[in-house]
């Protein structure tokens, strides 16, 4: 399975300033790969634009960042809550035993080798806008219509092998 060219880094939580600046979330909880980045592509659900960055910094422990373009706090706001994505290549680099919540897409949802060798469905979504912990959103079922949500936690999930698209299920509980 190809990887996504893409990945989201961060998102818009509101202007700041009266000049156009924007508060950014990161995803990864790293900045430094934001000082790099020339142009970015700000998603919200189907409609996405280009934009280049124009300046870069961190006030306090807000990272704040200028688009080309946006001159006025009101023009700033209408970019909230919007995704900032980049090429892959552009992104965080990752640890010993990371990955991006994105390669988990189409993963299969297995059984420890200890259970046997059950397949419990494939992970359709990751929803992430859940508080303190993500959750893997499974589909099942020959017609894939048995549809339940795993938390993604060290507590349910064992073994993730990225390469081979797997996700080990250490408690069977939580399948309805």
């Amino acid at each position: 399975m190809q990887k996504n060219n893409t990945l989201a880094i961060g998102k818009i939580r509101t202007s700041f300033g009266v000049k156009g600046f924007v508060k950014i979330i990161s995803f990864s909880g790293e900045n430094d790969h934001f000082y790099k980045l020339e142009e970015v592509i700000l998603k919200n659900n189907r409609i996405q634009e280009k934009k280049r960055i124009e300046e870069v910094f961190l006030r306090e422990n807000d990272l704040i960042i200028k688009f080309e373009g946006i001159h006025t706090p009101e023009e700033a706001k209408k970019y909230t809550n919007w995704e900032i994505w980049v090429p892959r290549e552009k992104v965080c680099a990752l640890g010993e035993g990371e990955y991006y919540l994105a390669d988990l897409y189409g993963s299969t949802l297995i059984s420890t080798p200890e259970k046997g060798s059950i397949i419990y469905g494939k992970v359709k979504s990751v929803v992430c806008d859940c508080g303190t912990v993500d959750l893997l959103e499974i589909e099942a079922g020959e017609d894939k219509t048995k549809v339940f949500l795993v938390p993604f936690l060290n507590k349910f999930i064992g073994k993730v092998d990225i390469a081979n698209k797997t996700i080990e299920l250490l408690e069977e509980w939580v399948i309805p």
